[in-house]
């Protein structure tokens, strides 16, 4: 028995579809790289930020508030260290900028995140076309060839494998 021009039509617009989604599967996984790389370079630069940050904080930990009882040994000063009012303005104002800098990287980092997510659920969806696919391309061969096999000879266990 030959093939049906039906079924030839089929497994055709079906092996179109299956390449056009292998192709954008292909694209969305390299922009799914691209964007987490992306994604990665941004934390970097908040935790480098952060830890600038933190720095200066430590800096200043404990020297602004003595830890021990002024009057418990009177005439004796705290022994923690000054800095000059223009050290505390400079360390100031990079606080300021890290601040502005840290909401600019966490904007970045939530829009990244939410373009990583789509591209993810774009993925995972055209990779589930793709399957269905092959597996409908596999379902029209397989009636294709029962239709050409009597005899039924593909269906046995021997001849499939």
């Amino acid at each position: 028995m030959e093939e049906s021009p039906r079924s030839t039509k089929i497994f055709n617009q079906l092996y179109a579809t299956k390449t056009d989604t292998y192709t954008s599967g292909k694209r969305y996984i390299s922009s799914l790289q691209e964007m987490f790389t992306q994604y990665n370079e941004v934390m970097d630069d908040i935790l480098k930020t952060k830890k600038r940050y933190a720095e200066l904080i430590n800096r200043y930990t404990g020297t602004l508030v003595s830890k021990r009882n002024p009057s418990s040994l009177p005439g004796i000063v705290s022994g923690g260290p000054t800095y000059s009012n223009e050290s505390m303005k400079q360390d100031g104002e990079e606080m300021k900028k890290i601040d502005a800098l840290l909401k600019e990287l966490y904007s970045q980092r939530d829009t990244l995140y939410s373009q990583v997510r789509k591209l993810l659920e774009a993925t995972i969806s055209t990779t589930s076309n793709y399957i269905d696919t092959t597996n409908q391309m596999s379902d029209v061969l397989d009636e294709l060839i029962s239709q050409s096999d009597p005899q039924e000879l593909y269906r046995s266990p021997e001849a499939r494998y």
